[in-house]
């Protein structure tokens, strides 16, 4: 599979797992930043992430791949930054999320739409919607729907919880 836009050398798996990490945003919000503050903090130009997006440098994306050193081969050093997050997370829940929404992106083969350099809160709305770029969650209780409304997330966690996290 290829991904269409530019995806800066990322291997196919490496950029569906982005995507599925992207798709899956506010499911991962939810259980990697349960706190009510972190919420109050992605907004636009506040040093943390405001956007379901990919980007080299953008600081409003969600993932971030950042420069490689200078003198090193990119294709031998990567380094992704997922930005959604909170140290109020259980460590756990917050790794099985990535993981879980990395491993849909894998088995799903999300496509990763393209990465985004410019600031995406100085977009038009159409946009936005053009490159596929939506904001992350504003508020704790709309991840929290987010991941109610995730069947991936609820199959992935029916074993492990029951129906106790859903009710």
């Amino acid at each position: 599979m290829t991904h269409s836009g530019d995806c800066r050398g990322l291997s196919n798996d490496l950029a569906s797992i982005c995507s599925g990490i992207l798709h899956h945003a506010g499911c991962v919000a939810a259980l990697s930043s349960p706190s009510i503050v972190f919420f109050e903090r992605l907004e636009p130009h506040h040093w943390s992430a405001a956007y379901r997006c990919i980007g080299s440098q953008n600081r409003e994306a969600a993932v971030r791949i950042c420069l490689t050193p200078a003198g090193v081969d990119p294709k031998e050093f990567l380094h992704a930054e997922l930005r959604i997050g909170d140290a109020t997370a259980s460590p756990y829940l917050h790794l099985g999320a990535i993981v879980h929404a990395g491993i849909d992106g894998i088995e799903i083969s999300r496509e990763l739409r393209r990465f985004i350099q410019s600031d995406p809160d100085d977009m038009s709305g159409d946009e936005l919607a053009g490159l596929g770029v939506k904001r992350l969650p504003h508020l704790l209780e709309e991840a929290l729907d987010e991941l109610d409304g995730s069947d991936a997330f609820k199959k992935s966690a029916s074993p492990l919880f029951g129906n106790a996290i859903w009710i």
